[in-house]
């Protein structure tokens, strides 16, 4: 199977295009953007094999859920996700569970401490302090 484009959920999937190499997607995974999911080459390709990892899919699920919540107005919510750390930290944390909640069926672990570190800093536009990610994280984990 060689298609740029499969579908998850009824939710077109892709491979990131170069562009979005740049500044805040670079490190992403995958990334939700006009009600598409956009996976980085290796999850593509480990998706299209049919066969997919559970990281592969706890990410798609991730990106299932900004997908799912932001239908119905994407500039307005890319608009409020991008200047309002609250907005963009309670968003991530809806997308976060999702991907726990696939993470944990698998019996999966996660790295609460990196994406602590990672909602801190400037990848998510320091959304919240460490301290406050951690918290909501590690509780999260305990709940799904």
């Amino acid at each position: 199977m060689n298609m740029d484009s499969l579908f998850y959920k009824n939710i077109p999937v892709k491979k990131k295009p170069w562009w979005m190499n740049l500044l805040l997607f670079k490190t992403a995974r995958g990334a939700a953007f006009l009600g598409e999911i956009y996976l980085r080459e290796d999850l593509f390709e480990k998706y299209q094999s049919g066969n997919p990892d559970a990281e592969t899919l706890s990410i798609l699920e991730h990106e299932k859920t900004h997908v799912e919540r932001g239908r119905g107005g994407w500039i307005g919510r890319y608009l409020w996700y991008y200047v309002f750390p609250s907005v963009r930290f309670r968003e991530e944390l809806a997308a976060i569970e999702s991907e726990m909640r696939v993470l944990k069926q698998h019996g999966q672990s996660f790295d609460i401490e990196r994406r602590a570190r990672n909602l801190s800093k400037v990848h998510y536009l320091w959304s919240a302090s460490y301290e406050k990610a951690h918290r909501a994280l590690s509780e999260m984990w305990q709940r799904v």
